[in-house]
């Protein structure tokens, strides 16, 4: 025998059940004396979508569309859209709209035809930018960058972003000197975009820029001479820059190897960036003597890393990180040089390994 609680429950579900049941046998009624009457049938869908019977609803706006497919509240109500004189539903119109731009889909992303097979290698363009998928759909979508660092924003913060403010990363928005003091952890470092590479720090934004502004695009296109003029990596190399030796030691016990203890390394374990993910960056450390040189060769690991795809060998990587640091002009080069020859400059490495014991 059922108990008071539960015969109570079943008498509440059947008073709640019974009212819909009969609301929709009204409706049901309803339509079926409206016949083909178009005008009668959006009267029943009305009633219906004010009873809450959102099935009946749906079902008959479609019977609508069937006998009177242009009417054009109908076409609303579901949710289509007129395109070129014609209702339909929006990612048909997308589709056509698309395919009239000249653009073809890639795995879901609708792209030029000339950079369809950039994109399939995930590579995307936008405004003359190689663009990540994730980026190019922010973009399409309406989305802009912050002057300043590059990051995406919305379009309606572009004057605040103008005025020198800056994303606080919970939905408000900073002056210059809280968000340095807020980008001043290393794990959440600033994130500076340039013309081709990403830029990590904790250092005041300003001297972030003056560095990465100044050499890092240069050395970026001196690296890529090592593979070609027309080779680029598929990803963006992300650089770290760190402007103290305590720091960088810090970096280095984290996520370094035994090449950590130069001023210069490239990560072994992946460091976690707002709004990246996972990276592995190339390491600098900014020292005021040989900064300039430890920023170049991150920038030739970094992009030795990306370009090989962790296929090259560790010493193809520690190489191209070296020319790129000391051999981007003929006045380095010929320094660095000297510096070599007076040390013996080129030996046998037979004989080098023969005066081991």
């Amino acid at each position: 025998m059922p108990t008071p609680k539960l015969a109570a429950l079943a008498v509440l579900l059947s008073v709640a059940v019974a009212p819909a049941q009969n609301g929709a046998d009204d409706i049901a009624a309803r339509e079926a004396a409206a016949k083909d009457d178009v005008a009668a049938l959006l009267q029943v869908a009305e009633a219906a979508r004010e009873r809450g019977l959102l099935t009946e609803w749906r079902r008959i706006l479609q019977r609508v569309l069937t006998l009177a497919p242009d009417h054009e509240a109908a076409n609303r109500a579901v949710g289509n859209v007129n395109y070129e004189g014609r209702w339909m539903s929006p990612e048909k119109a997308e589709i056509l709209r698309n395919r009239s731009e000249g653009l073809v889909s890639v795995n879901g992303v609708w792209v030029k035809e000339a950079e369809a097979e950039d994109a399939r290698a995930g590579v995307f363009h936008f405004g003359g930018e190689r663009v990540t998928k994730a980026e190019y759909l922010a973009l399409r979508a309406g989305k802009v960058r912050h002057p300043r660092t590059g990051e995406l924003i919305d379009a309606a913060d572009l004057e605040k972003a103008k005025n020198n403010l800056f994303p606080d990363g919970q939905g408000g928005w900073i002056d210059e000197a809280e968000a340095d003091r807020r980008h001043a952890d290393l794990a959440r470092p600033w994130v500076l975009r340039t013309k081709t590479c990403i830029v990590l720090g904790s250092m005041p934004l300003k001297e972030l820029e003056q560095h990465a502004h100044q050499y890092v695009d240069d050395a970026y296109e001196f690296a890529l001479t090592v593979f070609g003029i027309d080779v680029q990596p598929v990803e963006r190399p992300v650089i770290l820059l760190v402007p103290t030796a305590d720091r960088f030691r810090a970096v280095g016990d984290q996520i370094g190897g035994p090449s950590s203890a130069y001023g210069a390394f490239l990560a072994v374990q992946p460091m976690s960036v707002p709004g990246l993910g996972a990276q592995v960056p190339a390491v600098a450390l900014l020292d005021p003597n040989w900064g300039v040189y430890y920023l170049k060769h991150a920038v030739g690991l970094a992009v030795a890393h990306r370009i090989g795809e962790n296929m090259l060998p560790e010493w193809v990587i520690t190489g191209v990180g070296s020319y790129t640091e000391r051999f981007y002009s003929r006045e380095i080069a010929n320094w660095f040089g000297k510096q070599f020859l007076g040390a013996g400059g080129l030996i046998d490495l037979s004989s080098w390994f023969r005066g081991f014991r």
